[in-house]
């Protein structure tokens, strides 16, 4: 399975881009990241190079890997290592979502 789509949506908003923020720091059309977005345009290997370099991804990790779900299961392991180390912390208003999507430790 190819993530490419996925995971360029995914870091654009993790960075709180938009699409046309996006474009003009790469020099690439918003008009052209919304295509890849979309799965409605092939992109080129030199944008394609830009746009992994500008997040700091490797190329193989951004096609082949759910970069999303990493991100989820390296908040859920960190939060299960602060809750094993802080029995005193109220989790009853904790759910599955904040598990996975929030750091605990941060107040």
């Amino acid at each position: 399975m190819n993530y490419f789509t996925k995971n360029l949506k995914y870091l654009r908003e993790k960075q709180n881009l938009s699409k046309s923020e996006l474009g003009k720091r790469l020099g690439i059309s918003q008009s052209n990241i919304s295509r890849w977005e979309n799965e409605c345009n092939s992109i080129t290997l030199n944008s394609f190079v830009v746009i992994a370099d500008f997040f700091n991804v490797s190329l193989d990790k951004f096609i082949k890997n759910d970069l999303c779900l990493e991100d989820s299961r390296y908040i859920f392991d960190k939060n299960l290592k602060f809750l094993r180390n802080n029995k005193d912390f109220n989790i009853s208003n904790i759910n599955i979502d904040d598990l996975l999507k929030k750091d605990l430790s941060i107040k």
